[in-house]
């Protein structure tokens, strides 16, 4: 994989005195932490976390070389705060007025919750019929 050098990284190998030998920039080149399209959200969180970085190039699979695109972390939250939003909507609870049928609601003796009392003693036990 190509080493990535950052501007940091040129700044700092700049200032430092100029040796007998001459440095080489690879010396200071440090291994692409890189994505590639079809790794999982959660693989390329925990490499953010690991390297502290916040930005990735992605990269083909296939050519390492091809930049397909970044990710930032700032998409990746945005995709988390989408996805807990959905996760509400589906949570949410529905009032009894929309799970009961309104034809249902209108009967007196059926209350909405859609049990029945336990009949009282008082109340006429009708005989069956035969």
């Amino acid at each position: 994989m190509l080493g990535v050098v950052t501007r940091r990284d040129m700044a700092q190998w700049a200032l430092q005195p100029p040796t007998k030998e001459a440095q080489a920039l690879a010396s200071i080149a440090r291994k692409a932490v890189t994505a590639f399209p079809d790794e999982p959200l959660r693989i390329v969180v925990n490499r953010m976390a690991e390297t502290g970085r916040t930005v990735l190039p992605v990269v083909s699979r296939e050519d390492p070389r091809r930049l397909v695109g970044l990710i930032a972390l700032r998409d990746l939250l945005k995709a988390r705060v989408r996805h807990i939003e959905e996760e509400r909507r589906r949570e949410r609870i529905l009032p009894i007025s929309l799970v009961v049928p309104r034809w249902l609601r209108s009967i007196p003796s059926i209350p909405a919750s859609g049990r029945l009392p336990p009949p009282s003693q008082s109340d006429p036990v009708e005989p069956e019929s035969r």
